[in-house]
């Protein structure tokens, strides 16, 4: 019982230090985002196989091209507006080393929230990924990493877009914006052409692209540990750079199964 009230005690002041900005905007509470990734799990590893079981594949390329469009101009509409206000507009002035979280009602603060919850939308968006990939029978796609990176990625947004929106952690999404723009753009001209779809060049540096996004993630993150009176969470930098390593060795691994190990034995 004592272990119990402790945890709901602590639950319940976990939710009342959420930031009130964003709280009243559409897919932000918590029972949204539980019942979300519940769902998404129980379709793409239990429900959505076994009813694709004896059926055909379905023929969505009409779908596919304006999801891949729609994600392309989501993500590079957040790397060029970012871009564009930083060095353009200079109205953001973003320290590499240590950036605060701003929970003001100011441009900055506003507009980092803001971001913060655009980013998080796209991640409920890249859900549709392992969807698409049950209806179209492609389940040796659906790999433990495919569907952690979704489900770590998007928790992750949550939490951040709740408690932390902004901060010290923009790089990452600015990174992982820049990335599903050529990844998107990718499975874009894939779906017209079939000698890009295998095109073994293109495949490679998108996954190089991914790992460096990790890994230069990883170097940002642990910058606020140099800076001796950084105000931002030193706990959710520990757990930010604990989940890009967790993200590079599984996209390391990957690319080395692949691209390296499987044309040695190709050749063999």
């Amino acid at each position: 019982m004592l272990v119990l009230r402790y945890l709901v005690q602590h639950i319940d002041t976990a939710m009342k230090s959420r930031d009130a900005r964003l709280q009243s905007l559409p897919c932000m509470s918590v029972e949204f985002i539980i019942t979300i990734v519940t769902l998404y799990l129980l379709f793409v590893l239990k429900w959505g196989p076994k009813f694709m079981e004896k059926r055909k594949p379905f023929n969505i390329e009409r779908i596919l091209l304006f999801y891949n469009v729609f994600q392309v101009l989501c993500n590079f509409s957040i790397v060029f507006y970012v871009t564009y206000e930083i060095f353009a507009l200079k109205s953001y002035k973003l320290d590499f080393f240590c950036e605060e979280l701003d929970f003001t009602d100011s441009f900055v603060g506003t507009r980092s929230a803001q971001m913060s919850y655009c980013y998080y939308l796209i991640k409920l968006m890249d859900l549709f990924d392992t969807i698409f990939f049950v209806l179209r029978k492609r389940t040796r796609q659906i790999s433990f990493l495919h569907v952690y990176h979704h489900v770590a990625i998007l928790l992750a947004s949550f939490v951040g877009v709740s408690w932390f929106p902004g901060g010290h952690p923009w790089l990452f999404g600015m990174l992982n914006c820049f990335v599903h723009v050529i990844m998107y753009g990718y499975y874009f001209g894939s779906v017209y052409s079939p000698k890009l779809k295998v095109n073994l060049t293109i495949k490679r540096s998108i996954t190089q692209m991914q790992i460096i996004q990790f890994m230069l993630s990883i170097v940002h993150l642990s910058m606020p540990f140099f800076v001796s009176d950084c105000g931002y969470p030193k706990s959710v930098l520990i757990i930010g750079i604990s989940q890009n390593a967790i993200m590079m060795m599984l996209f390391s691994d990957f690319y080395y199964k692949t691209y390296m190990k499987a044309p040695k034995l190709k050749s063999s």
